[in-house]
């Protein structure tokens, strides 16, 4: 796709804040949406839907930002052009097929928003790719050789650990092939837009000291945050459960935010993470 041109690039920075503020703003917001999911009881699905006003609004509001800064970091033009109109188009097809056979099920409404969200995401996701270049497939490479090869080893050990009967190598792929097609429009507004896009721009600002240890808070935080639909998640097992979740989230996710930073754009950390969780789904099914 076209790289960005000094003339179509509008420069964006956030409105200067403190860093501790900074810390308290983004902090408080994942911790009004894991309040939220517990209190309300919500499903996964319905988990990360309510990410999108959370998101949005704090985009908007708090960090006083473009919402297309989310996926651009520069925040160019929102345009597409005949080839992201197509891109967007081709990345509709299977949700819209899943949501077409959910609505004839009549499943959840989480599920059925889920790919809604998807449709929607497929649009955001295509102006990303449109302001992909070479430059950025060296950086995507990267991140995939760091985060994709660490979450794919633990899905691989988690496969080869598990006493179940596992499913014909064609179905694995099929199902890993159409989770990815899913994943990659929905994360562009779901979950990697909030702890890449947005929290973690909040947070860390060009130039600032202590990057990495800024990327292993984003990071641990984001870990934590899958506590509210952790299956069977009790007080009693609190911090077992983040000793497990919390390592993990930190290798693949400070990666993800060291190469967003590194490239601006949110395809790189995103499309990885749907790579991992492709694989995930492909080996072990998806989560419960």
């Amino acid at each position: 796709m076209h790289p960005m041109s000094a003339a179509s690039v509008l420069a964006y920075d956030a409105p200067s804040a403190s860093r501790a503020r900074r810390f308290l703003e983004g902090t408080a917001a994942v911790a009004l949406w894991m309040t939220l999911g517990l209190v309300l009881h919500l499903s996964a699905y319905g988990y990360l839907l309510l990410g999108i006003p959370i998101t949005l609004a704090f985009q908007r509001y708090i960090r006083k930002a473009p919402l297309r800064a989310m996926w651009v970091r520069d925040a160019p033009p929102f345009q597409l052009r005949a080839a992201g109109v197509a891109i967007a188009i081709g990345l509709m097809i299977v949700p819209l097929v899943d949501l077409v056979n959910l609505l004839r099920s009549h499943a959840s409404w989480g599920h059925d928003g889920w790919n809604v969200a998807a449709l929607a995401g497929a649009w955001a996701a295509a102006y990303a790719l449109r302001y992909f270049n070479r430059k950025l497939l060296r950086e995507l490479l990267l991140c995939l050789a760091t985060s994709g090869t660490i979450g794919i080893l633990v899905w691989i050990l988690q496969d080869v650990a598990s006493s179940g009967t596992p499913q014909p190598i064609g179905a694995r792929l099929w199902f890993g092939v159409t989770s990815l097609l899913k994943f990659i429009p929905v994360v562009f507004l779901l979950e990697e837009v909030w702890f890449r896009g947005v929290f973690d721009s909040h947070l860390h600002h060009p130039g600032e000291k202590r990057g990495v240890l800024s990327a292993i808070y984003v990071s641990a935080l984001w870990g934590i945050w899958h506590y509210p639909v952790i299956p069977g998640h009790q007080i009693q097992t609190l911090l077992p459960t983040f000793a497990t979740v919390i390592p993990f989230h930190v290798l693949i996710g400070v990666p993800f935010s060291l190469f967003w930073r590194r490239s601006g754009n949110l395809f790189v950390p995103a499309s990885v993470h749907c790579f991992i969780d492709a694989v995930r789904n492909g080996l072990v099914g998806p989560p419960v």
